[in-house]
């Protein structure tokens, strides 16, 4: 049986093809860096995605070149998923947005953002795409939990996160949450609770992925002056396999392991090994009788 609702299944079951994600750059920053330092976990992301000094045309001719060359028959979404990619005003995501849409093969898009940066106008517009396009959101959570939210210093908590998730959803935007397991003073217990918050609102999708730490970035600074326990392959995988109990059938699991670019990673190094870590989810659900959704019905906070 499929003990998960993996993002390649779905979206073959929608287009008939691969849907591969086309990582564009639009040149945004963040309303965290711009008022202090940023996120803790921040490291300038888009190690996989396009160059802002290149039009998104560019960008996609040139992110088509090199995933060509594995897949050959597919569809392409466009997604954004550099820095805070609704922090901007509506005239410039509209020409961002439209400039992706228009190129051939595209045939969704894909938006990461913040859950304080979506403002009634932004809003309106992800819904006039979400009305003629296949359209995700992804929204950064990370965990529930108001102690880590203040030592990753994200300008934001789970309270305010609900409100933008409802407004996407009131939309019928498809909306994918993301979540971090492994961080500092959080046992396992707790990262279960937010699965299950995140859980009990029947998303769309969820992203999930364990703590690691790049260099440079704010957190390896931190983990320098600070050290802490960074969970091991086993400890995250179990963490995993139990937590995608509490998540709906129907929700579309994106990811349940990091992907970091090799030359920055200082740790954990296991995660580098993404093939390994999703065998021995599966290997573990297999062993356990365990899938996705199996206690939704337990799922009481």
């Amino acid at each position: 049986m499929d003990r998960y609702n993996d993002l390649n299944r779905h979206m073959r079951g929608l287009f008939n093809k691969k849907a591969v994600k086309l990582s564009l750059n639009g040149g945004f920053s963040c309303p965290n860096k711009k008022s202090g330092s940023g996120c803790l976990f921040c490291s300038d992301s888009g190690y996989f995605a396009g160059s802002s000094n290149e039009s998104i045309s560019s960008q996609i001719i040139s992110q088509k070149n090199l995933l060509d060359r594995k897949w050959t028959d597919c569809i392409y979404i466009a997604y954004f998923g550099t820095n805070t990619s609704t922090y901007s005003d509506t005239g410039n995501l509209k020409l961002l947005f439209d400039e992706a849409l228009s190129q051939e093969g595209i045939q969704g898009l894909a938006v990461a953002t913040r859950p304080d940066c979506i403002s009634d106008e932004t809003l309106e517009l992800l819904d006039y795409y979400a009305r003629r396009h296949f359209v995700w959101i992804e929204l950064g959570l990370q965990t529930i939990h108001l102690k880590s939210h203040a030592f990753l210093n994200t300008g934001y908590d789970f309270e305010i996160f609900k409100k933008a998730y409802t407004r996407l959803s009131g939309k019928n935007i498809h909306t994918v949450p993301h979540l971090i397991f492994g961080l500092p003073g959080e046992d396992k217990e707790m990262m279960l609770k937010s699965a299950k918050a995140v859980g009990s609102l029947r998303p769309w999708g969820i992203k999930i992925h364990m703590l690691y730490i790049l260099y440079p970035s704010p957190f390896y600074d931190s983990y320098i002056s600070d050290p802490f326990d960074i969970l091991t392959m086993d400890q995250y995988t179990d963490i995993v396999k139990e937590a995608l109990e509490y998540i709906p059938d129907e929700t579309v699991i994106h990811r349940l392991t990091g992907d970091a670019p090799r030359k920055y990673l200082y740790k954990p190094l296991w995660s580098a090994d993404k093939r390994k870590v999703l065998q021995l989810i599966s290997k573990k659900q297999l062993l356990d009788d365990s899938f996705q959704g199996k206690r939704v019905c337990d799922n009481i906070l």
